[in-house]
Order: structure tokens, then C-alpha cells, then sequence
């Protein structure tokens, strides 16, 4: 039983070694691209991340004038100036970070869900899937969209130390690791607020006893989490808030405008994770100002068709309700129900984090169980899958994500 379990991570690690080789192939091409869109403003023409002596101002409003962004996104910032302090800027160095940002991401999602499944190849496979899908590859190949990695990165680590903590002995080291990643992840980027929200459905949906009576959710535990995010919230919205967010108003200042437009591009990004064929850095979405619109109407019965998939996922499997969930929930800061986008409704790059939720769920129907009680993903089990993700990915990056 040794031997054999020896041989089944033996067999992990080199999957993994073959996995990060490959995704580092495909992306090769790019570490010599232009620094193209925001990367001029936010890396080649500002001057705030060639000193050090700026890190100062990240503690005012001061930030936002030097800084290029438009929230408060101080760890992403600090890893631009240290990569200008290292190499200056190399765009080697600079997409470089970035793919290795990209690799240290999908190592953690890696971990995350071996934790979660009770199969090793269901979260291998999920995450080649999150690696290698076209949709990820905006994240990567632009340099100012590291908020997303970084992001991703710490939130997907602040998970898994938090599960190792409550199965680990010297929990409390763990748990304090959890809540320094989760401090991280929210200073890169607002998305990270979810967290608390995820934990809590973790606990409920994918433990061996998910009833609330049964097993009740240790509130104690989940208390750090609550406490950062309100941290966060004071510093974010009355702290250190941009004015000119406070310009920023609903599409054509109409909430029903804003809403009807937002749920097509709801569906526009279901798209895209499912079929990611028209990537672009630059999505043009028409404002929709009619109920009768008949994209409006299609929206309308695509919400209805799934809140029929949700309970149908509830009642057949809490894991996959909860990575359904994932994808959803993960959408939703970014949907500018609370206005931040003037132009730009839509972005590739804001499916990062919620491709890791359709990875997992699309991973998980996938797999079965063989006559030999083996796994067997058939989907993933097709060379033209991959190949064809790879060099769609390969594509976009030789191609600067024109």
C-alpha cells in the first residue's frame, strides 16, 4: 500500500512537471512581445514605479495620481516597481513575471482541488484546463493585468491553508498564513471580498455532512476573514477611494439600461468559457435600453434555464453546486452593478478568476469511474482538446492578444 501510493505521487509530480513545461511552451513566444494598451501608461510612461521612494505615497491619496489605477490596488503596484528595480524594462523580465505568475496560479488551483476531489486526475485535468483555456491568456500576456494573477494567486492559497488549517495539528501557523494571503489578495484586486462568502459555502456544500444542524459552520474561524474584509471595505470605500470613481455613473445614467445591457454580457461571458473562439482586448457590447430586445429576452430565459441547472446540480452533487456557484459569484463584482466602467463593459480577463470554477465543474462531469474503478475524463482524453487550446493560446501570444 506504500509502494503503491509512492508510485501514485511520483506520477503527480512528473503530470505536474510535464503540465507547467508545456504551459510554459505555449507561452514562450510571447516574453518578447511590445508593452501594449495600458501597459504604456502603467509601466513604460510612468514614472512612479522607477522609485522606490514612491512605496511612501501608497498610504494616501497621493497613490492614485502616480500609480496609474484606479482603485486601490497597492500589491500589484509594489510587484511593478520591484520588477522595474530587478529589470528595468525588460519585457522578458516583465511577461516573464507575469507567466510565472500564471504557473504559481495554477499550482495553487492544482493543490486547492486535490483537496477538494477525492480524485487526483480530476484536478489535474482542471487544472490543465484553467492553463491552457484561451480565455486566460488577456491575463497573461498583458503585464498591467497582473491584479488578476496576483489576485487569483493569493485567494486559491488563502483557501487551501484554510482547509489545511482545520485538518492540521498546528492549525493556528496555517491559519495565520491564510489570513496573510487573504490580506494580499485583497490589496491586488476588490474581487477578493468573496472569500468569506466561499469559505462559508465550503463548508456547507462540500463537507461529508453539509446540514447546518448536523454540522454546524465554526463561526470563530471564519471571524478572521469577516474582520479583513471589513478592514478592507473602511480603507477601500472612505480611506483610500479614488475620486474619480465617484464620476463613474450607470449606463446612460439609467439603472434598467445598465441592468439589461449587463445580462447580456453576463451570457456573452458564459460564452466565452464554453466557447472561447472571438477573444478580444476590446469587446464592443450594444447598450440594450428595451425589455423587447430580443437578446434581453434570450438572457431572460438563459437565467431561468439556470436556476433549472442549479437545482438539478443541488440535488445530484453539492460539489458541483459549488463550483457552479463559483462561476456565478465570481462574475458578479465585475458586472458594474456598483458603476466602475465607463466604456469597457467587458473583458476577457475578468473571466480569470471564474474560469477556475468551470474548469473544476466541466472536469468533474467529465470524469467516471471505469470497470476497473480507475478515472477515466474521456473529454480530456482527446489530443485535439489540447491541442487545440494550446495553440489558440499560443496564437494570442505571439500575436500580442490582437
Amino acid at each position: 500500500m506504500t509502494f503503491e501510493l509512492k508510485v501514485v505521487q511520483k506520477n503527480e509530480r512528473r503530470n505536474m512537471v510535464l503540465l507547467l513545461l508545456s504551459v510554459a511552451g505555449v507561452y514562450m513566444g510571447s516574453l518578447w512581445n511590445e508593452f501594449l494598451w495600458d501597459d504604456q501608461v502603467v509601466l513604460v510612461s510612468n514614472g512612479f514605479i522607477k522609485n522606490w521612494k514612491n512605496i511612501g505615497h501608497f498610504f494616501g491619496m497621493s497613490y492614485f495620481a502616480g500609480s496609474g489605477e484606479m482603485s486601490y490596488r497597492p500589491v500589484a503596484t509594489l510587484s511593478y516597481i520591484v520588477g522595474h528595480a530587478v529589470w528595468g524594462l525588460s519585457r522578458p523580465g516583465f511577461h516573464g513575471f507575469s507567466l510565472g505568475l500564471h504557473l504559481v496560479t495554477g499550482l495553487a488551483v492544482y493543490f486547492f482541488l486535490r483537496s477538494v476531489f477525492s480524485k487526483p486526475l480530476t484536478a489535474f485535468w482542471a487544472t490543465a484546463l484553467f492553463l491552457l483555456h484561451p480565455i486566460n491568456s488577456e491575463a497573461v500576456l498583458q503585464v498591467s493585468f497582473n491584479e488578476e494573477l496576483l489576485c487569483t494567486a493569493f485567494y486559491v492559497l488563502s483557501f487551501l491553508f484554510f482547509i489545511r488549517s482545520k485538518k492540521s495539528e498546528s492549525g493556528i501557523g496555517v491559519y495565520a498564513l491564510s489570513l496573510a494571503c487573504y490580506f494580499f489578495a485583497l490589496f491586488s484586486k476588490e474581487i477578493a471580498i468573496l472569500l468569506p462568502l466561499f469559505l462559508v459555502l465550503y463548508e456547507w456544500s462540500l463537507q461529508k455532512n453539509p446540514s447546518l444542524t448536523d454540522r454546524p459552520i465554526s463561526w470563530k474561524f471564519h471571524s478572521g476573514y469577516w474582520f479583513l474584509s471589513l478592514f478592507y471595505l473602511w480603507i477601500r470605500f472612505f480611506i483610500l477611494r479614488n475620486p474619480k470613481e465617484l464620476s463613474v455613473g450607470f449606463i446612460q445614467n439609467s439603472f434598467l439600461v445598465n441592468t439589461f445591457t449587463l445580462l447580456k454580457v453576463f451570457f456573452l461571458y458564459l460564452k466565452q468559457l464554453v466557447w472561447p473562439l472571438h477573444l478580444s482586448p476590446d469587446h464592443y457590447v450594444p447598450v440594450a435600453t428595451k425589455i423587447s430586445d430580443p437578446k434581453i429576452l434570450f438572457s431572460l430565459a438563459g437565467l431561468a434555464g439556470m436556476g433549472i441547472l442549479f437545482c438539478f446540480l443541488f440535488q445530484r452533487s453539492r460539489q458541483r453546486t459549488f463550483f457552479f456557484l463559483w462561476i456565478l459569484l465570481g462574475l458578479l463584482p465585475v458586472m458594474n452593478f456598483i458603476p466602475f466602467l465607463k466604456d469597457n463593459f467587458m473583458a476577457d480577463r475578468y473571466l480569470y478568476f471564474s474560469s477556475i470554477g468551470f474548469c473544476a465543474l466541466v472536469s468533474s462531469l467529465s470524469s467516471q469511474k471505469g470497470s476497473l474503478g480507475k478515472e477515466s475524463p474521456n473529454l480530456f482524453c482527446c489530443p485535439c482538446f489540447w491541442g487545440s487550446l494550446g495553440s489558440r493560446s499560443f496564437e494570442r501570444g505571439t500575436g500580442g492578444t490582437r
